[in-house]
């Protein structure tokens, strides 16, 4: 089931032009557009059929009728003979098997509820690329749209790599208050929808998805490595000058909400912190991304699997996460990578999510936690550690 779609910046812009964006916007909030609920094939046969008799596709060009209605069904019949195709930077095509929610968005099912059908396939007038790329990308910015407006977001930011690939990193928690740091792919590239029409958006494919999915009580773990790293590397970083007084001043500021959990009304004990905060001491591992090895850590994120996530920096001075299976035996994987330049916003998503209720962990202990890290006290028991 499709849940997030990446829109092109060229399409994200035409839609605000247009005014499709605002009209979507207020059809959300009036609760006129929800969440898509999970479809059937006999579902989409029926919408089809409906939209058959209401003239619907009577806008299409006359000369694609034929072609876009053997076209669509062709990919419902055989959804694995007509993938996403996805043209990367470096040269690689990467293909992903479509979903019925694909094949809705691209028949107009979900942009009937916004465009005219006079509009629906005039996508040359609204400056998209095919016949499927204007209702698909309604479509998306509506999927978007309303998933952010019922969810409880956490702390986004976007990075540019040098090799021009934009990864957008969102730090947050899932239903349990598991910690969660997800990275989605948001580069612009040269896609083709099932149909095989060149289109400015696609669904998040799981080729785009790189993430750190943690167990219980692990933001003040997640935040001391954060904290060592930026330390360790030398790394700019505002939030930690004059013994993290921007970062416990930004913490405060957001005060604390009420999660699905009963630590966020806890969490102010110091020996607990002291425990968490004492691996600032240790040095994070630097290891070769490119050929994983096995190599021991204090630094860690804890799963609810038989792995752990280790944390790691390289020669280049990034932040790595690593997936470690228990199991001698079991493969290295990276899972999440951040550059130096991404120091401040890690330290920010960490206390956000905190404050925002969304973890395990209140964010009055990642507090104290730092208080700790940057007091005489830690001085003092490094010198017995050591």
């Amino acid at each position: 089931m499709r849940i997030g779609y990446t829109i092109y910046p060229e399409a994200i812009q035409k839609l605000e032009s247009s005014g499709i964006a605002e009209k979507i916007r207020k059809k959300v909030a009036k609760h006129e557009i929800g969440v898509q609920d999970f479809i059937s094939n006999d579902d989409l046969v029926e919408i089809v059929n409906d939209m058959q008799k209401g003239g619907w596709f009577d806008g299409i060009p006359e000369e694609q009728r034929k072609s876009f209605r053997e076209g669509m069904n062709s990919i419902f019949k055989s959804r694995d003979s007509h993938p996403w195709r996805v043209k990367r930077k470096d040269g690689t095509e990467l293909t992903e098997v479509a979903e019925l929610e694909d094949l809705l968005a691209m028949i107009g099912g979900d942009a009937s509820v916004v465009l005219r059908k006079k509009d629906l396939w005039k996508f040359d007038k609204f400056g998209f690329r095919s016949l499927t790329d204007l209702p698909g990308c309604v479509a998306a910015f509506m999927s978007n749209e309303s998933n952010t407006f019922l969810s409880k977001e956490g702390y986004r930011w976007n990075t540019t790599w040098s090799d021009g690939t934009i990864r957008e990193t969102h730090i947050t928690g899932d239903m349990h208050c598991d910690l969660r740091v997800l990275q989605i792919d948001r580069t612009p590239y040269e896609t083709f929808d099932p149909l095989g029409n060149m289109v400015s958006y696609r669904p998040e494919l799981r080729f785009d998805e790189a993430n750190v999915i943690g167990y219980h009580s692990t933001e003040s773990a997640f935040l001391a490595s954060v904290i060592r790293w930026i330390e360790q590397n030398k790394i700019k970083s505002e939030t930690l000058e004059d013994k993290a007084k921007e970062a416990i001043e930004f913490a405060k500021s957001l005060g604390q909400t009420i999660g699905n959990t009963t630590e966020h009304l806890f969490g102010r004990d110091l020996s607990y912190a002291m425990r968490e905060f004492i691996v600032c001491g240790y040095p994070l591992e630097t290891i070769d991304e490119k050929n994983l090895e096995r190599t021991p850590t204090v630094h860690s994120v804890a799963t609810n699997h038989d792995s752990i996530y280790g944390i790691y920096t390289n020669k280049n001075g990034e932040l790595l996460f690593v997936r470690v299976p228990r199991d001698e035996k079991g493969k290295l994987s990276l899972r999440a990578r951040f550059l130096p330049s991404e120091a401040d916003h890690l330290v920010k998503g960490i206390l956000y999510q905190a404050a925002k209720g969304l973890g395990r962990t209140s964010v009055a202990q990642l507090i104290a936690g730092m208080q700790y890290r940057f007091s005489s006290e830690y001085d003092s028991d490094m010198k017995r550690e050591f």
